[in-house]
């Protein structure tokens, strides 16, 4: 598909982050688990959703971002599919309790950003500060939003402004080897911002 369409497909990065996230959850402390959870270029939100059911404990909400409004209405349609399959499947009156008093209550909020934009990363963190008592998120998340060089810079000052500095990190996968310019791009961008890169 192409660039303007991308949003609306699932690429092969999503589903191995959401295994990371499933995976690692055991191994994170109450701690440093997310209060707030941010997915830029969110597409059709499944890295979102991963997260809403790994971190619900701690969750007070999650923000779906992206620049195309029409993949942000596939992404509502898709949270509310997903709270009716979490449903359906549950086997037990605790794990239906689960789903509606715990998993479906965390507020979601659909925000249409462009990295880099001044006026919606504010509006973003607006809306962090409504709900975490923070203008800043303690995990920000992404899948294969690389894809051109020219998307380094704008990406990675957005994730500095909402990224939270003491302690928050941002997951970001890719489905494709990065070429030595974009790899060099990044690790001068990463350090100039002052976030530390570590390539799992």
């Amino acid at each position: 598909p192409g660039a303007v369409q991308s949003g609306h497909y699932l690429w092969p990065a999503a589903p191995a982050l959401c295994d990371y996230m499933v995976r690692r959850v055991d191994s994170d402390s109450t701690e440093s688990r997310p209060r707030s959870v941010v997915e830029l270029g969110a597409g059709t939100a499944m890295v979102a959703m991963v997260a809403m059911q790994v971190y619900y404990n701690e969750l007070h909400c999650i923000v779906v971002t992206d620049h195309d409004p029409g993949t942000l209405e596939k992404a509502k349609n898709n949270h509310e599919s997903t709270l009716e399959e979490l449903y359906e499947r549950a086997s037990t009156e605790e794990e239906r309790s689960t789903v509606m008093n715990e998993i479906g209550v965390i507020p979601i909020y659909y925000h249409e950003l462009k990295w880099g934009d001044e006026v919606g990363i504010d509006a973003l963190r607006s809306q962090l500060q409504k709900r975490v008592d923070s203008n800043v998120a303690d995990m920000v998340l992404g899948s294969d939003l690389i894809y051109c060089l020219e998307n380094v810079k704008p990406l990675l000052e957005t994730v500095a402004k909402v990224l939270n500095p003491e302690g928050g990190s941002f997951l970001l996968s890719q489905s494709f080897k990065y070429d030595d310019e974009t790899e060099a791009a990044i690790t001068e961008m990463s350090n100039k911002l002052g976030l530390q890169r570590i390539i799992e």
